[in-house]
Protein backbone atom coordinates (compact mmCIF):
# COMPACT_ATOMS: atom_id res chain seq x y z
CA UNK A 1 0.00 0.00 0.00
CA UNK A 2 2.91 2.36 0.90
CA UNK A 3 4.56 1.90 -2.58
CA UNK A 4 1.46 2.44 -4.19
CA UNK A 5 0.65 5.54 -2.59
CA UNK A 6 4.62 6.65 -2.33
CA UNK A 7 4.46 6.58 1.40
CA UNK A 8 7.12 6.64 3.92
CA UNK A 9 6.56 3.54 6.16
CA UNK A 10 7.78 4.00 9.92
CA UNK A 11 7.84 0.85 12.11
CA UNK A 12 6.97 1.77 15.68
CA UNK A 13 8.02 -0.46 19.05
CA UNK A 14 6.96 0.91 22.19
CA UNK A 15 8.26 -1.13 24.85
CA UNK A 16 6.39 -0.63 27.81
CA UNK A 17 7.23 1.46 30.87
CA UNK A 18 9.12 -1.12 32.70
CA UNK A 19 8.02 0.50 36.04
CA UNK A 20 4.34 -0.86 34.93
CA UNK A 21 5.93 -4.04 34.23
CA UNK A 22 6.84 -3.87 38.02
CA UNK A 23 3.78 -3.14 39.28
CA UNK A 24 2.27 -6.16 37.09
CA UNK A 25 5.04 -8.78 37.65
CA UNK A 26 6.34 -7.34 41.28
CA UNK A 27 8.50 -10.39 41.88
CA UNK A 28 10.69 -9.74 39.04
CA UNK A 29 10.74 -5.43 39.11
CA UNK A 30 13.34 -4.81 36.69
CA UNK A 31 15.67 -7.65 37.13
CA UNK A 32 15.38 -11.32 36.91
CA UNK A 33 17.71 -13.66 37.86
CA UNK A 34 18.80 -16.82 35.72
CA UNK A 35 21.39 -19.41 35.86
CA UNK A 36 23.92 -17.48 34.57
CA UNK A 37 23.45 -14.40 37.58
CA UNK A 38 20.98 -11.45 37.00
CA UNK A 39 19.94 -9.83 33.49
CA UNK A 40 18.76 -6.54 33.51
CA UNK A 41 15.01 -6.47 31.83
CA UNK A 42 15.62 -3.32 30.65
CA UNK A 43 18.19 -4.09 28.20
CA UNK A 44 16.81 -7.47 27.08
CA UNK A 45 13.12 -5.90 26.09
CA UNK A 46 15.22 -3.30 24.41
CA UNK A 47 17.32 -5.87 22.62
CA UNK A 48 14.62 -7.70 21.64
CA UNK A 49 12.41 -4.89 20.23
CA UNK A 50 15.64 -3.74 17.97
CA UNK A 51 15.84 -7.43 16.52
CA UNK A 52 11.87 -7.70 16.22
CA UNK A 53 12.09 -4.19 13.96
CA UNK A 54 15.02 -5.29 11.91
CA UNK A 55 13.42 -8.66 11.50
CA UNK A 56 10.25 -6.94 10.36
CA UNK A 57 12.04 -4.20 7.77
CA UNK A 58 14.32 -7.13 6.46
CA UNK A 59 10.89 -8.92 5.66
CA UNK A 60 9.45 -5.65 3.91
CA UNK A 61 12.49 -5.58 2.15
CA UNK A 62 12.81 -1.48 1.77
CA UNK A 63 15.74 -0.13 3.02
CA UNK A 64 14.25 3.16 3.48
CA UNK A 65 12.23 2.29 5.90
CA UNK A 66 12.64 4.06 9.16
CA UNK A 67 12.56 2.17 12.62
CA UNK A 68 12.10 3.78 15.97
CA UNK A 69 11.80 2.12 19.54
CA UNK A 70 10.51 4.20 22.12
CA UNK A 71 9.92 3.40 25.79
CA UNK A 72 6.28 4.37 27.49
CA UNK A 73 2.82 4.93 26.94
CA UNK A 74 1.74 3.44 23.54
CA UNK A 75 -1.00 6.16 22.77
CA UNK A 76 0.69 9.01 24.25
CA UNK A 77 4.29 8.16 22.19
CA UNK A 78 1.82 7.43 18.76
CA UNK A 79 -0.07 10.80 19.06
CA UNK A 80 3.14 13.05 19.76
CA UNK A 81 4.64 10.96 16.47
CA UNK A 82 1.57 11.79 14.98
CA UNK A 83 1.77 15.40 15.46
CA UNK A 84 5.71 15.62 14.98
CA UNK A 85 5.72 13.70 11.76
CA UNK A 86 2.92 14.37 10.12
CA UNK A 87 1.24 10.43 10.18
CA UNK A 88 -2.11 10.30 8.24
CA UNK A 89 -2.23 6.17 9.07
CA UNK A 90 -1.33 3.99 11.88
CA UNK A 91 -1.40 0.10 11.95
CA UNK A 92 -1.36 -0.86 15.29
CA UNK A 93 -0.10 -4.56 16.04
CA UNK A 94 -0.50 -6.22 19.31
CA UNK A 95 2.57 -8.64 19.01
CA UNK A 96 2.80 -11.11 21.91
CA UNK A 97 0.79 -12.20 25.07
CA UNK A 98 0.32 -8.26 26.82
CA UNK A 99 -2.27 -8.54 24.11
CA UNK A 100 -4.52 -10.10 26.32
CA UNK A 101 -4.23 -7.10 29.06
CA UNK A 102 -3.98 -4.28 26.67
CA UNK A 103 -6.50 -5.30 23.91
CA UNK A 104 -7.56 -2.13 22.19
CA UNK A 105 -6.90 -0.32 24.79
CA UNK A 106 -4.38 1.57 22.96
CA UNK A 107 -6.00 2.13 19.81
CA UNK A 108 -9.18 3.32 21.67
CA UNK A 109 -7.06 5.78 23.28
CA UNK A 110 -5.21 7.06 20.23
CA UNK A 111 -8.85 7.34 18.20
CA UNK A 112 -10.15 9.40 21.12
CA UNK A 113 -7.22 11.60 20.70
CA UNK A 114 -6.34 12.14 17.24
CA UNK A 115 -7.78 14.21 14.67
Amino acid sequence: MAKAMGAEVILLHVVIDLAMYSSIYPTTGIWQINENGVVDLYENANKSAHEFLDKAKHHLGDVSIQTLLKEGDAAQIILNISSEMKVDLWVLIARNGWKTLFMGSVTEEVLKKTN
